[in-house]
């Protein structure tokens, strides 16, 4: 091609000739650009028709055409041309498109096809690496070195990675159980160019079931120590492998079936980081080396995985643009796993940003394969960096729930041989402990109900109850074990507990400074334990002695790669690192050291998080008030504000304080405040970083303490986000706490505090109000039906309380309201609220173009809706045309706005004109893809008591002049009319149009009650929150700007930017704060505010910032710090008062800026433990003590 070739690309059977026409651009017109090539070729057509007697000619393409009902697609356009030239020449003039060319290439050989390998893309490319065994090149010499890679990481990840026990010898397949996840936060953009769709997480589908089945690309997965994260990477990677090398999972059960295999690579993060350090992961160390960081232009991700890659080939030779091809075509699978093992905040940074850089490069536009990014985590308690929310998904695994635990108990006794009477036995045993909040709790991991199954197998009813003593008690039985198999003698036995809990220690505490400590040579272990020995007056003759019989494992030690051991599991590590802590640390010091201090230096640092918890569960009795003490100085020191409170919540809930009912009150009243709250109520916080608290593990004191502030408080701002609290975190009944507010819900019943209390027991959810219970409902305001609503009030029919409710409904006061209420109003409220008419327009399908904190139902049951109509319909059969109006797929509507036009108008005819008809009228006036069709009544009028809300329909979307809305404003001046001639007038006609009468809406706006107001920009606020209606500039704005507040509130709404946040620039600052209130129509000022506070203070924007209400919904986006602390200042000293996202920013800005010093220089500065120079200075230097080291470890150095 781009040669001068005669006229022929190819030729076959002597006559017929192929042309190719290849264009890398998309072409606009591509009928015009392939008409201009073959007039070019003309003449060479007609000389090869004349001398080469050729009998057809073939135009092929990569310009994908297009085909319509009307002829006018490109391939028809170009099908004209074509005929004309076959009369023209006398010989068939034909054009493959790109379609036609995949079809051919498609049902070709596969011996055709995989001559050119480096075409296939996709499933095709899959199949190549299959069954191509025989082909030769380039491509198979790659294809060599994938299946090698595969058979490498198959042996590295078909055994579990918990070597105690004898489990590093069982294959993943024969205990891995699915455990559920669940999604806790969407990527911030659905627009980038190689997202799917958002699938459901099934509640019933495990974190692998659906990773299978999710086109999702990028996924981000959170989970507690020994949750299974690792485990769950493996057997991912696993199932994909034997889909591609299935002679290797042929002695490989459960694996499932996969149905679009992906090419899967899967890589510890720790060994990326280590990588980036300077060192090599996958060699042994060079002692006489100083490592550097690798250059900013040497640490991509395709980089290590080519080191990856090499060493599990076995050192074939592999580069960047191989790799960077391969990923390209085939589908492919790359687990990140272990982020949270990356210990050093800077490392961690660029540990995250590489992922997001590679992350983009996969999911470029030109690359045809599907292909998925799984990155694991634990969860992220103090803002360290993590992939990019604006285009990875997060998911949280979920606790093993009673059906998975019960399948994990008959797997495991399978797997161990224990059957019969004794499964019945273990089983009964199990069922039995877990009756107890913390033993059920231990049993809601993986990890933990492993070592659980194993001691109730040995110890029956004699097991711990909480997590440090189940770790001990299973440490110290395998230990048991060990000595019987005479692995460590007996006499050895405190001696090796000690300097296993100092490796702990000297391991997990060397990450923080230097990656790779957590694994040693034998020889570093034996010469840091001689120099340990020499320190504390130990037994340094015994250095050698204890590591004698080591082969390829040392009780809680293991050997994964040759050379060098390191703890199996990271929580094994960190159990050892608290008991050296918490029996070893300090022994040579004057005065004991102090629990509270070792464990406020601990909670303050997230790397130390898990260890915090092992060394709570180490302290005695007499020192549990130590601990609270310490848990309060570290509360009130706040340099870590969401870490530390995660903390004290995850020890509380590991059930230490138990047996201390008084130190166990005062731990749970330390979560109570005002930042906890708002904090633990975060959705997204409050799911992956709070652990479920039992009753007896102070949920009961917690409980209490939450009551009790909202019942001093009940109309406070924060009672409303401590019902919340009690709510998410499952700390009390529904029951229980319908029959707690029941009761005082009831007393308040006509009085001041009505609202409130209703307020609350709809934010929880209780079971409806009786209409007993209603009787007394005061519904002075419009507040109080919305909050009588949300509780449920269903009055009785004919009840002034119900036609107040009904009137509160139809006047468009409660149309954000969920509710139960079985009441005549509740009743059409479901039916008929605006929700249902925003999803019927085209534009509306997929929600707002932002979270607006409006009523939105992502998959909306319509049951419920159905329901509601069948209760209207029974209780006054004028419904039904009510509800045959409302459906959406009547024969002839579609495409039309008689949907809307219908549905206002029988809503007329039950009720008289009303703001919710105008509302439902209106946003079908505004659609902008519907055709203007429909039923009008010849009598009746746009506006008025006659109102036929077809007939206003059919006249805005005629497009009206400037005279018929002065001239229909002045014949209408009843308040509705006006109302609903204001909106129409924002919401339809020019920008032209509607600063000619800017004026008059604000005369309008002026004129109405606070309740009808906020009606009318509760309306609008939701239709410019959608992509219905055409926009506004900012000359409207600018304009509106000049009158009220309220006329520039709902032109925002119109004229508001969607992406990004817009600043809203012609409004003042203190017009912004006139216009913020805690409704749902203020997200265009939130998003104003938002933008103008992140780049300068002033009190007018925080005073506006507070009046937007905890509750209000605006996204700040990724935002690294504010350009004034002084707003992360008045966030955190009042956090009640101000929006969610913003208390959880300025706590992340906060955290951030209090580093920490790694904890092992804490412990060097207070004495500890014992320090000496590490241990690879000692084996490059060579200093004296070698000469002891030779004389006391003669076969060390032999």
């Amino acid at each position: 091609m781009g040669m001068s070739d005669g006229g022929i690309d190819a030729i076959s059977n002597g006559s017929i000739v192929y042309q190719v026409k290849w264009s890398s651009k998309v072409q606009q017109n591509p009928h015009t650009w392939l008409k201009s090539a073959i007039d070019g070729e003309r003449e060479k057509i007609q000389k090869l028709v004349r001398e080469k007697k050729i009998s057809r000619y073939i135009l092929m393409t990569s310009v994908a055409g297009t085909t319509t009902g009307n002829d006018t697609g490109s391939m028809q356009k170009l099908q004209v041309s074509l005929d004309a030239l076959t009369k023209e020449f006398g010989i068939p003039v034909e054009c493959w498109w790109q379609a036609d060319i995949d079809a051919e290439v498609d049902a070709a050989p596969d011996s055709i096809k995989w001559s050119y390998q480096e075409m296939l893309a996709g499933s095709e490319a899959i199949r190549y690496l299959i069954f191509a065994a025989h082909e030769e090149g380039a491509a198979h010499e790659m294809r060599e070195t994938i299946l090698k890679v595969i058979a490498s990481q198959w042996g590295d990840d078909s055994k579990i990675k918990f070597s105690q026990l004898d489990m590093d010898r069982v294959d993943i397949t024969e205990l891995f159980i699915d455990v559920k996840a669940r999604r806790i936060q969407q990527p911030g953009s659905s627009k980038e160019r190689f997202y799917a769709d958002h699938e459901a997480v099934d509640d019933n589908t495990g974190a692998v079931g659906y990773m299978l089945k999710s086109l999702f690309p990028l996924t981000y997965l959170l989970g507690v120590p020994g949750q299974g994260k690792s485990t769950l990477g493996q057997y991912l990677c696993q199932s994909h492998r034997a889909a591609i090398a299935p002679d290797l999972a042929a002695a490989a059960n459960y694996l499932p079936k996969v149905e679009e295999p992906k090419l899967p690579l899967r890589l510890d993060l720790s060994d990326y980081a280590m990588w980036l350090s300077g060192r090599d992961p996958f060699g042994e160390e060079e002692l006489d080396r100083k490592p550097r960081d690798r250059r900013k232009d040497q640490r991509s991700l395709e980089l290590f995985l080519v080191s990856l890659c090499t060493f599990h080939s076995g050192g074939r030779q592999v580069t960047v643009e191989r790799l960077q091809s391969l990923l390209d075509r085939y589908p492919s699978l790359l687990v990140f796993d272990g982020l949270d093992e990356v210990a050093d905040p800077r490392l961690r940074k660029i540990v995250v940003e590489e992922i997001n850089r590679f992350s983009m490069r996969m999911g470029r536009s030109e690359a045809k394969r599907r292909f998925q990014i799984l990155v694991t985590a634990r969860p992220n308690a103090s803002s360290l960096p993590e992939p990019d929310k604006e285009i990875f998904q997060t998911l949280e695994l979920c606790p093993l729930d009673v059906k998975l635990q019960r399948q994990f108990v008959n797997r495991w006794a399978e797997l161990n041989g224990i059957r019969g009477m004794a499964r019945t036995k273990l089983r009964r045993t199990f069922e039995e402990r877990t009756t107890y909040d913390h033993v059920a709790q231990l049993a809601d991991n993986p990890m933990q109900l492993t070592i659980l199954l194993f001691l109730i197998s040995r110890k029956g009813d004699a097991v711990p109850i909480s997590r440090t003593p189940l770790y001990s008690d299973y440490m110290n039985t395998f230990m048991d074990r060990e000595v019987s198999r005479q692995q460590i003698q007996r006499d050895h036995v405190p001696h090796v507990i000690e300097v296993t809990s100092f490796l702990g220690w000297h391991m997990q505490s060397g990450v923080e400074g230097k990656r790779g400590a957590d694994r040693m040579t034998l020889q570093a272990i034996q010469d840091t334990l001689y120099l340990y020995f020499r320190r504390t007056d130990g037994p340094t003759e015994r250095a050698a002695e204890l590591f004698q019989a080591v082969t390829d494992r040392f009780w809680a030690l293991t050997s994964k790669s040759e050379g060098t051991f390191e703890f199996a599991v990271q929580p094994v590590r960190e159990y050892f690192a608290a008991r050296f802590l918490a029996e070893w640390a300090g022994e040579d010091s004057r005065e004991p050291l102090s629990k509270s201090d070792i464990l406020r230096q601990l909670i303050r640092r997230n790397y130390w998080l898990n260890t915090a918890r092992f060394y709570a569960g180490f302290a005695n009795p007499n020192e549990l008030a130590s601990l609270r003490y310490g848990f309060d100085e570290a509360l009130a020191e706040a340099r870590h504000p969401l870490q530390e409170r995660v903390a004290v919540w995850t020890i509380l809930s590991d059930g230490i304080f138990t047996n201390k009912t008084a130190v166990q009150r005062d731990v749970a009243k330390l979560l109570t405040d005002d930042l906890t709250v708002r904090l633990a109520t975060n959705q997204r916080a409050s799911g992956n970083v709070f652990p479920r608290l039992g009753t007896s593990s102070g949920g009961d004191e917690l409980k209490c303490a939450l009551l009790n502030d909202i019942e001093r408080a009940p109309d406070a701002d924060m009672s409303s986000a401590r019902v919340d609290m009690l709510r998410q975190h499952s700390l009390i009944s529904g029951k229980e706490f319908a029959d707690w507010w029941r009761a005082r819900a009831t007393a308040a019943l006509g009085t001041p505090l009505e609202s409130a209390w209703l307020a609350l027991g709809g934010r929880f959810g209780v079971p409806k109000l009786t209409p007993t219970a209603a009787q007394g409902l005061q519904l002075a305001d419009a507040d109080a039906c919305r909050s009588a609503l949300l509780a449920g009030a269903s009055p009785a029919n004919g009840t002034d309380e119900n036609a107040r409710l009904l009137r509160s409904v139809l006047d468009g006061w409660c149309s954000e309201v969920e509710t139960t209420s079985s009441s005549h109003a509740g009743n059409l409220l479901r039916s008929m609220r605006p929700f249902w008419f925003i999803r019927l327009a085209e534009e509306g399908r997929e929600g707002y173009a932002f979270a607006s904190g409006h009523f939105w139902a992502d998959q909306p049951e319509k049951s419920p809706r159905a329901e509601a109509f069948r209760a209207l319909v029974e209780a006054d059969a004028a419904y039904k045309r009510l509800q045959q109006a409302a459906r959406s797929q009547a024969m002839g509507q579609k495409g039309t706005t008689e949907p809307w036009q219908n549905a206002a108008r029988e809503l007329a005819r039950l009720h008289g004109p009303c703001w919710l008809a105008s509302d439902i009228a209106v946003i079908g006036a505004a659609t902008q893809t519907t055709r203007a069709e429909g039923s009008v009544d010849k009598e009746g009028e746009p506006f008025g008591p006659a109102t036929d809300y077809g007939t206003l329909v059919m006249h805005l979307r005629r497009g009206q002049q400037t005279d018929w809305w002065q001239r229909t404003f002045d014949r209408y001046p009843d308040s509705l009319s006006r109302r609903t001639w204001a909106f129409a007038l924002l919401a339809t006609a020019t920008e032209d149009i509607v600063l000619q009468h800017l004026a008059k809406v604000a005369e309008v706006l002026d004129a109405a009650s606070a309740d009808d107001f906020d009606a009318f920009a509760m309306s609008t606020s939701r239709l410019g929150a959608t992509r219905i209606p055409r926009r506004l500039g900012n000359a409207a704005l600018r304009a509106a700007a000049k009158y009220t507040d309220r006329l520039a509130l709902v032109v925002s709404h119109l004229a508001a930017e969607h992406e990004g946040r817009d600043p809203l620039e012609p409004l003042t600052d203190e017009q912004l704060r006139g216009m913020a209130s805690a409704a749902p129509h203020h997200w265009s000022v939130a998003r104003a505010v938002t933008d103008r506070l992140l780049r300068t203070y002033n009190e007018t924007l925080m005073a506006a910032l507070a009046s937007l209400g905890p509750d209000c919904v605006v996204s700040l986006g990724y935002v690294e710090s504010p350009a004034d602390n002084r707003i992360t200042q008045r966030v955190l000293q009042n956090p009640a008062i101000y929006p969610g996202s913003w208390v959880r920013a300025a706590e992340s800005w906060y955290s951030s800026s209090n580093n920490e010093s790694p904890l092992a220089e804490e412990a060097s500065e207070h004495a500890w433990c014992p320090t000496f120079r590490a241990y690879d200075q000692v084996l490059r230097t060579r200093v004296t003590v070698s000469s002891r080291l030779s004389e006391c470890l003669p076969k060390l150095w032999a």
